[in-house]
């Protein structure tokens, strides 16, 4: 009796034989005198310096969002956005999402001027990024004191609405 496989039943059986044979196992831990050793064999010198903290103390290349970037991305999404993403820098809030034309721009540009005045009021800006489907961006922004007025009630929408800034 002959059987024949299609190539992915073999791929499969292929990586599975290897997870149980334990090829999946990482590798030990190498320590900075094992690898001195090998450096040393390779001809090389130990370029480990002692007052270099250890890789595994390294902080993380992609580090945690914050709380409050997490709480505007939520918030975001609340409003029936698929996607949006948000920064949280040193003086200003960026916040950005694809056009949805079954949503109103402007109303969701006012939703996220909202969130980011009420996670971040110390930000000197808030600045929101529309990306629209011909690769194009609408680029938005106000400063936060006028965001932080509007919701006071100390300034008219009018009166806003001359203070922000739209780009496209």
């Amino acid at each position: 009796m002959i059987v024949f496989f299609d190539r992915h039943a073999i791929a499969i059986a292929l990586v599975l034989a290897l997870i149980l044979s334990g090829c999946s196992q990482s590798p030990p831990e190498q320590t900075s005198e094992s690898l001195g050793d090998a450096n040393r064999y390779a001809g090389a010198q130990n370029t480990v310096q002692p007052d270099q903290p250890a890789a595994r103390n390294r902080q993380p290349e992609n580090p945690m969002a914050s709380e409050s970037a997490t709480k505007i991305y939520i918030g975001m999404r609340q409003t029936g956005l698929k996607e949006a993403v948000v920064d949280v820098q040193s003086n200003e809030v960026v916040i950005g999402f694809k056009e949805d034309t079954t949503l109103n721009n402007e109303a969701l540009v006012y939703r996220a001027f909202g969130l980011s005045a009420n996670f971040e009021p110390r930000k000197v800006k808030t600045t929101v990024l529309i990306f629209l489907s011909d690769n194009k961006m609408i680029e938005v922004s106000a400063y936060q004191n006028d965001i932080l007025a509007l919701l006071q009630g100390d300034m008219n929408n009018a009166e806003f609405k001359e203070k922000v800034s739209w780009l496209q």
